[in-house]
């Protein structure tokens, strides 16, 4: 955040900690809340499109693999998302990877696929 002060900042991080300990009790799984919690931290990130488009190449799990959007195999990813939908509106809560099995079996990849630990709250 440029043109902001150091305890604004602060103050900023405080609300969102008080944020994220308001909405892990909605969650029964600890990684599910983990992830609702890690998707709001990338919202909230620098970078100022929030698409996995920009990752090109170098993103996690793309490989020839079949895809039932194409119809047939090709270079993708494939994930599932879940999102929660009630007549109050709509909220994204969880999302997999799966991963082509050439990069589960590539042992130079395992340090790629190790996930970090969820920020502190």
């Amino acid at each position: 955040m440029t043109g902001v002060s150091i305890e604004a900042t602060l103050e900023l991080w405080a609300s969102l900690r008080d944020v994220k300990a308001r909405m892990r009790p909605l969650f029964t799984q600890e990684r599910v809340a983990n992830s609702a919690c890690q998707f709001l931290d990338g919202l909230l990130g620098e970078e100022r499109r929030k698409t996995g488009w920009m990752r090109g190449k170098a993103s996690c799990g793309v490989g020839r693999q079949y895809t039932g959007s194409a119809g047939k195999i090709t270079n993708c990813q494939i994930g599932v998302f879940a999102s929660y939908v009630s007549r109050h509106g709509h909220a994204f809560i969880d999302r997999a990877l799966y991963l082509p099995r050439a990069w589960t079996e590539d042992r130079n990849r395992v340090p790629e696929l190790m996930c970090r630990t969820p920020s502190a709250f």
